[in-house]
């Protein structure tokens, strides 16, 4: 079987390929010169992701790496048709919508003794129990709850079949999985290609100031980093034209 390309090389495929977007290189350096004093800060870092917001996992561990595989397997189309109706979901006496509201109802399903995160559980979860799992607290659903009950049956049957049943089997093998379709593909691949040349651009800055910072930033952590950013300057970034698909892809 050929090998699948590596993320990175897809993304920079795609954007020297890409007909509808593209990234602006002098923008990207901008963005790193912005960073350049706060990527030492901890909110950069691991520990910075991890206190970033309360729903996260605190520990390093199996059942970590299985939460952020779940949520990210599910982490797409949360907009709302509407300002005022939304899907919210109550935790610990808060309310969340968006991306957080999937994280809230996991830790909810978790709380209640639910092993939502286990791929033994989710390889043959119901359609009903994931309505249950992740039912808003207000009358507008979750979207498309029964293609996440279709990823999840399907990821839980790759994970169960080729790797033991936990997502850390296949971090620890670095299997790379591949999809997509052209227009989606140029946003994601060319969103994908600039965030490696914002953290490359960053990461010379300070190879120019003698260090190396390399262990402490990487397009992982800087893409958590601007998308929190985004969504705290949301009002100065309202009138940012932003593509609307409602699909599994994010």
């Amino acid at each position: 079987m050929e090998a699948l390309p590596a993320p990175l090389e897809s993304a920079r495929f795609i954007a020297g390929r890409s007909r509808d977007v593209s990234v602006d290189e002098e923008g990207a350096r901008k963005v790193a010169e912005s960073l350049f004093d706060k990527a030492s800060e901890a909110a950069f870092g691991l520990s910075g992701w991890k206190s970033l917001h309360e729903l996260n996992p605190r520990a390093a561990s199996e059942e970590a790496v299985n939460w952020v595989f779940l949520v990210d397997t599910l982490n797409f189309s949360f907009w709302s048709e509407s300002a005022e109706q939304k899907c919210l979901v109550r935790y610990k006496g808060k309310e969340y919508s968006g991306y957080w509201a999937l994280c809230a109802a996991v830790n909810r399903a978790l709380d209640d003794g639910i092993p939502i995160t286990s791929a033994s559980y989710y390889a043959t979860v119901t359609l009903d129990q994931v309505r249950q799992v992740f039912r808003s607290d207000t009358e507008v659903p979750m979207p498309l709850l029964e293609e996440r009950h279709r990823v999840l049956n399907e990821s839980g049957t790759v994970l169960l079949e080729k790797f033991g049943g936990s997502f850390l089997t296949c971090v620890k093998t670095r299997t790379v999985f591949k999809s997509g379709d052209r227009e989606e593909v140029e946003i994601r691949g060319c969103s994908i290609w600039c965030c490696a040349l914002i953290c490359k651009h960053l990461l010379e800055l300070y190879e120019k100031k003698g260090q190396d910072m390399s262990d402490k930033i990487n397009a992982v952590l800087l893409d958590y980093y601007l998308w929190d950013y985004a969504r705290d300057h949301r009002e100065d970034m309202k009138d940012i034209p932003f593509h609307r698909v409602r699909c599994i892809y994010y």
